[in-house]
C-alpha cells in the first residue's frame, strides 16, 4: 500500500479523474473476485451485505474521494500522517457508539497524536495546504466510521472495499475525464489500481484472520512511514521539518499504543 500515494502523485492527473480511474478498477477486480468465491468456493456473503454494508461502503467513498483531494492539495507527508489518526479516532467512536471502555494509555495516545496533528495544522496554514489537511482529517474521520460501523454489525465485509470502491467512482464519473488521460498515466494508474490495492486490501483482511488489531495497526504504519519517503525520492517532494516532526509524535503515539494493548492482550 505504501505505493499508493507515490504512483498517484506520479500519474500527475487531475484529482476526480484518479478517482474515477481508481474507485472503478478496484471495483472491478473485488466483483470478479467476489463472483470466483461464490462460484467456486461456495461463498455465501452477498457483495453488499445489508444495510450496515451499504453504509460502511458508502463511508468507505467518502474516505476515498476525500484522501485523493488530499493528496491533490496537500503534501503526501501530510496526508498519510493525518489518515493515519484514524485507528485513535475509531476507539473513541466504538467509545460512543458500542460503550466500549477506553483505556488510560489510549486516551494518552490520543491526545499526543492530536498534538502532533495540530503541529502539521500549523505548518499548513504557513504554506497554503490547509484546505488538503482539512481533508485528509475528514478521510481519517470517515475511514474510523466506516471500522467502527462494520464492527458494530458483526457482519462480514470482506467486499465492503469494493462496493465503496463503486460507490467512488460513481460520484466521480460525472468530473472525471478518463479518456484524456494518456498512455504513460494510464499504465500508472492501472498498476495500482488493478494490482497495487486490491492486492493490499485483501492482504489487509486476510491479515486479520492471522493477527491481532494492534499488530496491524502497528504494521499498517509502514504506509505513514515510507510513503513521503518514496515521493521525495521519485518526485523530489520534501516534507518540511514540522510536518516530519508530527509525523513522528503521531506515529510514536501509535506505535506505543499498540505495543501496549498488544502486550495487554497477550
Amino acid at each position: 500500500m505504501t505505493l499508493d500515494v507515490p504512483l498517484v502523485r506520479l500519474a500527475d492527473s487531475d484529482a476526480w479523474t484518479v478517482i474515477f480511474f481508481r474507485g472503478f478498477c478496484v471495483f472491478v477486480v473485488s466483483f470478479l473476485f467476489w463472483w470466483w468465491l461464490k462460484k467456486f468456493k461456495g461463498y455465501r456473503v452477498p457483495f453488499i451485505n445489508g444495510v450496515e454494508g451499504f453504509a460502511a461502503g458508502a463511508l468507505f467513498a467518502v474516505t476515498n474521494i476525500s484522501f485523493m483531494i488530499a493528496i491533490h492539495n496537500t503534501t503526501a507527508a501530510n496526508a498519510v500522517f493525518i489518515l493515519a489518526f484514524a485507528p485513535l479516532l475509531a476507539a473513541v467512536l466504538s467509545r460512543a457508539f458500542m460503550s466500549e471502555p477506553i483505556a488510560v494509555f489510549t486516551w494518552v495516545a490520543i491526545a499526543t497524536a492530536i498534538g502532533g496533528m495540530l503541529i502539521i495544522a500549523l505548518d499548513g496554514l504557513g504554506t497554503g495546504h490547509t484546505y488538503g489537511d482539512l481533508m485528509a482529517l475528514f478521510a481519517s474521520a470517515s475511514l474510523a466510521s466506516s471500522l467502527t460501523l462494520m464492527r458494530w454489525s458483526g457482519k462480514d465485509m470482506t467486499m465492503v472495499c469494493g462496493f465503496g470502491s463503486l460507490l467512488t467512482a460513481a460520484a466521480a464519473v460525472w468530473f472525471a475525464a478518463p479518456f484524456a488521460l494518456s498512455y504513460s498515466q494510464v499504465t500508472i494508474l492501472g498498476v495500482n489500481s488493478l494490482l497495487f490495492m486490491p492486492l493490499s486490501l485483501a492482504l489487509i483482511g486476510l491479515g486479520t484472520r492471522y493477527i491481532s488489531a494492534p499488530e496491524i495497526a502497528m504494521l499498517m504504519l509502514l504506509d505513514s512511514c515510507l510513503a513521503p519517503v518514496w515521493v521525495w525520492l521519485v518526485i523530489g517532494e520534501v516534507p518540511t521539518k514540522q510536518v516530519l516532526l508530527g509525523g513522528a509524535v503521531i506515529i510514536l503515539a501509535i506505535v506505543t499504543h499498540s505495543y501496549v494493548q498488544l502486550m495487554r492482550q497477550r
